[in-house]
């Protein structure tokens, strides 16, 4: 008798071990099911732009104009925010050269004529990076015109206002801009363009080399932009 008792109490014992390995096996695809819920529920906010099988959150500073496309190794997005317009912050006239941000380019006053007409602007330079400043009669407050005409930086100790400059890398430039972004955009991208949602200023251009900047381009690609002035 005794020996039957043990028997059923081992047998009891045995099937109650199991039942706690399939109820902690449960709960593990539980949890796993609600992890990749989770994750789902991430890329399905509203915040969240998909393109081309990727996707992005873009900070609210970044103003963001629901626009953007992906070609070939190319990612290309339009902003309203001053920084694409002010990239060297509230610059309204020549004696604004000699801020913080500006200081290690060399300013050079030239003229330029058209049509019988002639202006001043500015030459800023040092060593390969050189770039074309105009200030126009309204000031930066006034009218969403940039300041800067075309230009290209290589030089790392020349910081944009938001603290982008050559060498940092991928992943820092995109928290720039990003709440989050899709990791296959670390590798998939090495051109970005930050169009301006207001023709006839020039785009910013970040050229890419194992995912650290190495060259920042601002040029115009509308007519009349940038097109009369020489370096």
């Amino acid at each position: 008798m005794v020996n039957t008792l043990n028997c059923i109490k081992s047998i009891i014992l045995l099937f109650a071990l199991f039942s706690c390995n399939d109820n902690r096996n449960i709960t593990i695809n539980q949890v796993n099911k609600k992890t990749n819920n989770q994750e789902t529920n991430i890329i399905d906010k509203a915040d969240v732009y998909k393109v081309d099988n990727t996707w992005f959150i873009p900070k609210k500073s970044f103003e963001f104009n629901d626009s953007a496309r992906i070609q070939g190794d190319t990612l290309t997005l339009i902003t309203c925010a001053n920084f694409i317009y002010y990239p060297f912050g509230n610059i309204q006239e020549e004696s604004f050269l000699k801020s913080p941000l500006l200081k290690e380019l060399t300013a050079t006053q030239k003229v330029a004529h058209v049509d019988e007409n002639q202006f001043k602007y500015h030459l800023l330079q040092k060593d390969e990076s050189k770039l074309l400043f105009l200030f126009k009669e309204q000031k930066p407050d006034e009218y969403w015109g940039s300041y800067i005409e075309r230009g290209i930086i290589n030089n790392s100790s020349i910081m944009l206002s938001n603290g982008i400059r050559t060498g940092i890398s991928i992943k820092e430039f995109y928290s720039k801009f990003f709440k989050q972004v899709n990791q296959d955009l670390h590798s998939r991208v090495s051109i970005i363009i930050l169009e301006p949602c207001i023709s006839g200023n020039p785009r910013h251009v970040y050229n890419f080399t194992d995912q650290k900047l190495k060259q920042i381009k601002f040029e115009c690609i509308d007519s009349g932009c940038g097109k009369i002035l020489d370096y």
